[in-house]
């Protein structure tokens, strides 16, 4: 027995090593045909392009859980989804873009991914009054580029807390969802259905000649989702503003699907106040003690005592009305026309886009009036743009107009009445409410009465011509 045990042993011990050396044989082959491996360079970057798809992986694939489970979380993290708590902080931030954003939904969605799955994604909705166009670009604007990373920040900022130990924040609290691409789900409005200039364009239409003066300067929301409007009244509010509140009559008996965006509460902010209205005027008078912006203009003209005192004596604002314009390529801006006429002897008119030095001289002393006054009610009543109205001024067509001030003629026809000898007639200019104002000298009270009647008569016909 002995013997067989050693002799077996030595056989598998035999055997043992025939097979080691045939394993060390065929490795050796294996070397000479086989590529050697990668360097360690090379295996560190698949070993990191690996870790980053596995990260990329877990950031947004939550971990394996039934459709139902799945679809049972995103419920219940979904009814607690408000975006009144987002939009609170956005109406409170100094930021441009956020002042001038407004949501309409969050939730998380799922979606078809690759290989069947269902991916989870975040969808943010609403509308933009700020839009991304290259410099010269003619084409629809886009949603700001930094908007996303913008909303996705304040959603952590409001939500991290509660989704905590959730499947959809990864364990250093990001989001393992993908944040839906707002271009596709949000509307850019900076371009004409901008809420400013399609309102200053309906106030053109149909001779609303009412809201002359009225200006419709900017636009953003508030913390309940409301649009506030900033801007000027061209005349007092109780004669104005029912012509504004008729604008948005008009638009609110649109088609829902063409009725403007920004007119139209969402469904969180009107669960919030069934009487919320979905516009908030900031509207205001040039002037509070002298509401009329025409009223306004011509008693700062008959009151200027400074170097261009003889122009503004002479000119007589007739009117004045805002818009918008664009130059095709996505550049928009403010403008602002006068109608205004004047008497100076020897001023000198120019011509269709070539203003003359006078024409100059006098859009610069409108324009002078206009900014003191502008500036006071930005900074007074808490406009949100601080750009003091910036804006481009110009005449309407056919403005500034000539005519003549009726001083030969007054004068030929006191020559004409030997009872009014001795009167003289010194000059004729507008006084502050817009009306010819004659100077000059009379021997009695009777006297000035005639010259005042002789003067309305002459004037009257004058305007005739």
């Amino acid at each position: 027995m002995f013997r067989l045990s050693l002799r077996a042993a030595c056989l598998t011990a035999g055997l043992l090593l025939a097979a080691g050396l045939l394993v060390a044989q065929v490795d050796k082959d294996r070397a000479k045909t086989e590529a050697p491996p990668p360097p360690d360079k090379d295996r560190a970057k698949t070993d990191k392009d690996k870790t980053k798809t596995d990260k990329d992986k877990t950031k947004t694939e939550p971990p394996g859980l039934s459709d139902k489970e799945l679809q049972a979380i995103l419920d219940r993290v979904n009814r607690d989804l408000n975006p009144g708590e987002l939009q609170r902080l956005m109406a409170q931030s100094d930021d441009e873009v956020l002042r001038r954003t407004r949501l309409h939904r969050i939730a998380f969605d799922r979606k078809a991914g690759d290989e069947g799955k269902q991916d989870v994604q975040l969808t943010i909705e609403g509308i933009t009054l700020k839009g991304d166009r290259g410099p010269g670009e003619s084409a629809s604007p886009t949603v700001p580029k930094d908007l996303e990373s913008k909303l996705e920040k304040l959603f952590l900022v409001t939500y991290t807390k509660r989704l905590t130990n959730t499947i959809l924040l990864t364990p250093d609290g990001k989001l393992r969802a993908k944040l839906r691409p707002l271009q596709e789900t949000f509307t850019a409005l900076d371009d004409a259905r901008h809420p400013t200039r399609l309102l200053q364009q309906m106030t053109r239409e149909d001779n609303k000649t009412a809201l002359d003066g009225t200006l419709f300067a900017d636009a953003t929301f508030n913390a309940q989702g409301q649009l506030v409007l900033d801007g000027l009244l061209g005349d007092a509010p109780a004669k104005t503003l029912p012509g504004v509140q008729k604008l948005f009559d008009d638009l609110k008996k649109m088609n829902v699907e063409k009725r403007p965006a920004w007119l139209m509460l969402p469904e969180w902010a009107r669960k919030q106040s069934a009487t919320l209205e979905p516009v908030k005027l900031n509207l205001h008078p040039w002037d509070d003690k002298d509401p009329a912006a025409v009223g306004f203009l011509q008693r700062r003209l008959a009151e200027n005592k400074g170097a261009d005192a003889e122009l503004c004596h002479h000119t007589r604002v007739l009117g004045v009305h805002f818009a918008y314009g664009s130059d095709n390529r996505g550049n928009w801006e403010r403008r602002c026309f006068f109608k205004a006429e004047t008497i100076l002897p020897g001023y000198v008119k120019g011509e269709p886009g070539k203003p003359s030095a006078d024409d100059v001289k006098l859009l610069g002393v409108l324009e002078g009036t206009c900014k003191p006054a502008w500036k006071a009610v930005v900074e007074k009543k808490d406009f949100a743009s601080k750009d003091d109205l910036r804006m481009k001024f110009a005449f309407e067509p056919v403005y500034p107009r000539v005519i003549k001030s009726g001083l030969t003629e007054l004068q030929n026809a006191l020559l004409a009445d030997p009872s009014l000898d001795g009167t003289l007639i010194d000059k004729v200019t507008f006084d502050s409410a817009g009306n010819f104002l004659v100077t000059g000298f009379v021997n009695t009270k009777e006297d000035a009465d005639k010259v005042k009647a002789l003067a309305t008569k002459v004037l009257k016909e004058l305007a005739k011509k």
